[in-house]
C-alpha cells in the first residue's frame, strides 16, 4: 500500500478519509517529529523520525508522497523539513518551500505576482511609517485597509475609515516598529466579500478549479469564512479562473487558493488579494458541496510518479533561487537586469511543457 505524509501541526481528517478511499495510507505528522540528516558523501542525506532514544530512518521510499499542511508556529522549521523531503530525497510534494514561505508574506507575494503581471490592489510597505498622509494618497485616500505583514483568517487587518482612524491606528503601529502594508480599499459592495479559489493540479493542462464567494459579518470588512461562516456558490470568469492559475503556477504551487475581490466601481474587475499555502477546507466543502480533499488525494495519486512534474519542480526552484541572488546584487547593473529576464523566461518555459 502507497503511503503519504501529510505534514503538520494539527488534524487533517478529511485528507485522510479521501486517501483512505484510494486505498493509500496517511501518516499526519508534525515537522517537529522529523530531524534532518546531510551527509558529506553525495546522494546520502537522511530524514529520522525522533524517538527517545534512537532516532528512526525513513527511507526515501516510505512515503510516496508529501502534502505539507503547515503553518503559525514551527512554520519555519516545518519549511526545511519540507525542504529536506522535496529536494533533498526526491519526495513529491503538493506544494513547494519557495511558495509557502512567499504565502506567508503578504506583501512579497503581490510583489512577486505584479511581476508577472498579475493584478493585484496599490499597496506600500513601510517601517515605522511616518508621513500617513503622502502614503495614503498613494492608495488612493481613505478609507484604505492596513495589514500586518503575517496574519491568516482576518487576523490583523484593519480598515482606516477616516483621519482619526489613520491618525490613531498608524501612530499605534509606528510604535511597535512593525512593518505594515497600507493598501488601496476596494469595494466588492454590501456585505463585504471576496473569492476564495482553489486550484488543484496547476500545472496540469485542465487544473481543477473550485471557487466560492466568502461574506463579512454585517459590521465587518473582512470577507473570511471562518469568521462569519457564511458564503454562497459563484461562477468564476474566464479571467478569474486564469489569474488563480497563474498565481498558482508563479509559486510554484500544484495545490493552493487564491482570493480575489470584484471591485464594483470597475464593472466587478478583479484584483488578486492573496495566495494561501495552507487554506482550510470547511468552507469550501461547505458551500460548494465539492469534494475537495479528494481532488487533491485523487491528483496526489495520479501524479506522485509523474517524473517530468518532479524535475520541473526542482528546475523552477532552483531558478528562482538564482533570480534572489541575482536581485540581491543587480542594483542598477543592466547585464544582471538581462540575466534575470532570461531566469524568468526559462520558468515560463518550463511551465509550459508539461501542457504540450
Amino acid at each position: 500500500m502507497k503511503k503519504v505524509l501529510i505534514l503538520s501541526y494539527g488534524s487533517q481528517k478529511r485528507l485522510v478519509q479521501e486517501f483512505e478511499k484510494l486505498e493509500w495510507e496517511s501518516d499526519v505528522m508534525s515537522p517537529s517529529d522529523f530531524y534532518c540528516y546531510i551527509s558529506d558523501k553525495k546522494g546520502y542525506d537522511r530524514i529520522y523520525k525522533r524517538a527517545e532514544e534512537k532516532g528512526q530512518r525513513i527511507k526515501a521510499k516510505e512515503y510516496s508522497a508529501v502534502v505539507p499542511r503547515i503553518s503559525g508556529a514551527g512554520f519555519d522549521y516545518g519549511l526545511l523539513v519540507l525542504e529536506h523531503l522535496q529536494h533533498n530525497l526526491g519526495v513529491f510534494s503538493t506544494a513547494s518551500p519557495f511558495g509557502l514561505r512567499m504565502c506567508s508574506n503578504k506583501f512579497e507575494t503581490s510583489q512577486y505576482l505584479s511581476q508577472y503581471r498579475i493584478r493585484g490592489p496599490k499597496q506600500i510597505l513601510a517601517h515605522g511609517l511616518s508621513d500617513f498622509k503622502e502614503a495614503i494618497n498613494l492608495v488612493d485616500g481613505l478609507p484604505c485597509v492596513v495589514k500586518l505583514q503575517k496574519g491568516s483568517q482576518g487576523r490583523g487587518v484593519f480598515i482606516l475609515r477616516n483621519e482619526e482612524d489613520a491618525s490613531e491606528t498608524l501612530r499605534a503601529l509606528q510604535y511597535t516598529r512593525m512593518d505594515m502594508i497600507l493598501q488601496q480599499k476596494l469595494d466588492s459592495g454590501k456585505p463585504a466579500n471576496d473569492l476564495r479559489i482553489w486550484v488543484i493540479g496547476a500545472f496540469m493542462k485542465s487544473p481543477v478549479v473550485i471557487g466560492y464567494k466568502r461574506y463579512a459579518l454585517a459590521d465587518d470588512f473582512r470577507s473570511n469564512y471562518s469568521l462569519s461562516h457564511s458564503g454562497e456558490k459563484a461562477k468564476l470568469t474566464d479571467e478569474e479562473k486564469e489569474m488563480a492559475i497563474n498565481a498558482a503556477r508563479a509559486l510554484n504551487m500544484h495545490v493552493a487558493s487564491v482570493d480575489i475581490m470584484r471591485n464594483k466601481p470597475e464593472n466587478d474587475k478583479p484584483y488578486l488579494i492573496e495566495v494561501n499555502g495552507n487554506p482550510g477546507l470547511a468552507g469550501v466543502e461547505a458551500i460548494t458541496e465539492e469534494n475537495v480533499a479528494g481532488a487533491v488525494a485523487k491528483f496526489v495519486v495520479e501524479n506522485y510518479s509523474n517524473a517530468a512534474f518532479r524535475a520541473q519542480d526542482i528546475a523552477r526552484d532552483s531558478i528562482r533561487r538564482t533570480i534572489d541572488m541575482v536581485e540581491l546584487s543587480a542594483g542598477e547593473d543592466i547585464q544582471k537586469m538581462r540575466i534575470n529576464a532570461i531566469l524568468r523566461k526559462s520558468i515560463t518555459d518550463i511551465n509550459g511543457i508539461i501542457h504540450k
